[in-house]
């Protein structure tokens, strides 16, 4: 109990008290998506850290896309979560996707393509992949964790790859206009 959050004011009962979780039940939830179909959903139930994306990419990511026939030209994009941007994420990322990943850059780390610090949701999961899943599986509300897990399983499953390749396809749209706006936000209405 955070006892500095809480604070009941009442004549009756002053021994009364109620106990909270200072974090509520979670799960996070891992995806890609290409041309080629959907990695994932991956569920963990802790705290990601460097070691455990790793081993996620090591055990999850790499044993499906390299069987894909474009796994050669195939390019990796990865946002700026911390675990993500660490030095042993880099240098599996460069060993098995050389100068063909999209990540953060600082002083000590090199992306080959950097995204800029707070560039605009360009990226397929970001604009169309988890906005999609939200809407399928938010239309109740889920009625515990493993209910939330089936949910989530459950869109995936029925995510037609044609919506993967229109948003792909959309990708290169919203690059092209956050460019002319001078990397500035970018919304874009495709009448999805």
């Amino acid at each position: 109990m955070n006892h500095q959050n809480f604070r009941y004011w009442s004549d009756t009962n002053p021994g009364w008290y109620r106990e909270e979780p200072l974090h509520s039940p979670r799960i996070t939830v891992w995806a890609a998506i290409g041309c080629k179909g959907v990695v994932g959903p991956v569920f963990l139930h802790q705290n990601v850290t460097a070691a455990s994306y790793l081993e996620l990419l090591q055990n999850r990511f790499l044993p499906v896309v390299e069987n894909w026939e474009n796994f050669d030209s195939l390019i990796f994009m990865q946002d700026g979560a911390p675990p993500h941007h660490q030095a042993q994420v880099h240098d599996w990322l460069n060993e098995h996707f050389p100068n063909r990943w999209i990540g953060r850059s600082s002083a000590n780390l090199i992306a080959p393509f950097s995204w800029p610090p707070y560039s605009p949701d360009l990226t397929p999961c970001d604009f169309f992949l988890w906005g999609w899943i939200k809407s399928r599986i938010y239309r109740t509300q889920p009625i515990d964790l493993d209910d939330l897990q089936s949910r989530i399983q459950q869109a995936f499953d029925e995510l037609p790859q044609e919506m993967i390749n229109r948003s792909i396809e959309a990708y290169k749209n919203r690059l092209e206009r956050c460019i002319e706006v001078d990397g500035k936000s970018v919304e874009i209405n495709y009448g999805n």
